[in-house]
């Protein structure tokens, strides 16, 4: 009888930055192998963004890989969940007086949010995407 596999983790890791690129997707890919525990992997969904297809990303330790999204699929993509879902309760209606301001909001949203797992969960969770 072959053994049970480990539950999902749900676990949110984000960066606070002033573009994205490759140099902050590798930053960001690093940090997500990290926290892979040995003997597992994480697929990390990539859409088209020009940072996603750079030829010089790097994927940590083979602990995770790259899952393309389909094209104009952004309903397979969890990551937009958690965008709208900070969009709409921390950043509606708001003025800010500058970047900074921006900045100091988005990561206290974002430790926030990493706070709640059943939050991570529950936003990032797609009924359509299933895992076969």
């Amino acid at each position: 009888m072959a053994p049970t596999p480990p539950a999902f983790r749900f676990e949110a890791i984000g960066h606070v930055c002033d573009c994205a690129n490759t140099v902050e997707m590798n930053r960001h890919l690093k940090d997500i192998g990290s926290i892979v525990p040995k003997g597992r992997h994480a697929p990390v969904i990539l859409d088209r963004a020009g940072w996603h297809r750079s030829g010089d990303l790097v994927f940590p330790d083979k602990c995770i890989g790259p899952e393309a999204a389909p094209p104009h699929s952004p309903e397979l993509n969890s990551a937009k969940n958690v965008f709208q879902f900070h969009k709409s309760n921390h950043f509606a209606s708001q003025v800010f007086e500058n970047a900074g301001d921006v900045k100091k909001r988005v990561a206290a949203a974002w430790v926030n949010f990493t706070g709640q797992a059943e939050r991570i969960k529950s936003t990032g969770h797609r009924s359509r995407a299933r895992v076969q």
